[in-house]
């Protein structure tokens, strides 16, 4: 029997088997809503192993691993032995240069509800030498792990679009709940209206529309910053809203 495809082979977690199911499931009528995102996928899942063995973009990874990652975390007001909880972390984009830059000392709950993803975070939190990440699957262990008002800094970076009102209304109360008096709610909006790239329940909101949202509920607009963030495989221009409670 020939070889598979190098991009099946790339696709494929299970072998033959799966990648023929698959490609069986992309001949079919590609105008279906379920196509387009199982296509989606794939073309999501096939660039991110590129750039993960791309030697470039590598370095690029690490250098805001180690430090641009830091030093935009620490000109958001980050310090050491700081407690951080990163909602919807990802892979660590942001858990692992908290990580070092709270120090030992300091704590950063990484929270996402994919455990598959949170195993990547704990490997590579292994390979950076960041060693105050524990990691939660989901918003009820977050909330079971922490004792009240103990965070300094909520990050939600790049995930309210996947929220509807009642389920955005339902984090901010949890923001109020597990932040100091004095800590800190930071979002980057990602998929608004008038970012070009809008997405999700951002549809038709715009950044305007959300810091209004988050004020009605009683948050307090610190600083709306211009910056360059992290987002999939490089850095790239955008914003912060910082709210104190």
């Amino acid at each position: 029997m020939g070889p598979c495809s190098s991009v099946s082979v790339l696709l494929c977690r299970s072998g033959r088997e799966r990648t023929s199911e698959f490609e069986g499931y992309l001949k079919q009528d590609e105008k279906q809503p379920f196509i387009k995102r199982l296509s989606h996928k794939f073309r999501k899942r096939a660039k991110r192993f590129f750039e993960d063995i791309s030697p470039s973009k590598r370095r690029i990874k690490k250098q805001w691993m180690t430090f641009d990652g830091i030093v935009f975390l620490f000109r958001l007001g980050i310090r050491s032995n700081d407690t951080v909880v990163d909602f919807g972390c990802g892979q660590g984009a942001y858990s692992i240069p908290a990580s070092l830059l709270v120090g030992e000392e300091g704590r950063v709950f990484a929270v996402d509800r994919n455990p598959n993803i949170l195993s990547k975070l704990k490997r590579a939190a292994d390979r950076t030498g960041a060693k105050s990440i524990t990691t939660l699957i989901g918003q009820d262990e977050l909330i079971a792990k922490l004792n009240g008002s103990v965070c300094d800094f909520l990050l939600v970076f790049d995930v309210l679009h996947f929220f509807d009102v009642p389920e955005r209304v339902a984090l901010y109360d949890m923001a109020r709940r597990i932040l100091k008096p004095d800590g800190f709610l930071l979002i980057h909006p990602k998929h608004l209206k008038d970012d070009g790239m809008p997405s999700g329940h951002f549809v038709d909101m715009t950044a305007e529309d959300l810091v209004n949202e988050l004020v009605s509920v009683g948050f307090v607009l610190e600083e709306n910053k211009e910056t360059m963030l992290w987002h999939d495989s490089d850095q790239e221009p955008g914003r912060v809203l910082k709210f104190r409670v």
